[in-house]
């Protein structure tokens, strides 16, 4: 694939959102990627995640992103508002939400 070719890909996911009622904040969490399930990524082209798929790359400077876009930054992990804890099901992910944003 060249540089000018964009790959998107997309999965169906149960994220849900909450708010603490402590201190009214706002998130969107749940698994962010699941490890040994084939996922479809365009008509007859399936991805699957192995275990430690992620070892390597949970102390990079991570972000959350909308659709993709680098522009649209919903939370980041050097920020705090973005937390990843990888386990035997998947990659699960909290992400703080902004409220400006909203």
């Amino acid at each position: 694939m060249s540089r000018d070719n964009r790959q998107t890909r997309s999965l169906l996911a149960e994220l849900k959102t909450r708010v603490e009622p402590e201190t009214e904040d706002m998130f969107i969490e749940g698994y962010f990627a699941v490890f040994n399930q084939a996922t479809e990524l365009w008509p007859g082209a399936f991805e699957e995640l192995a275990p430690g798929a992620f070892n390597q790359t949970l102390s990079n400077d991570i972000r959350a992103l909308i659709n993709h876009e680098t522009t649209l930054v919903l939370g980041r992990n050097k920020s705090g508002t973005l937390e990843l804890k990888v386990d035997s099901r998947g990659l699960w992910g909290k992400v703080k939400i902004n409220p400006n944003l909203v």
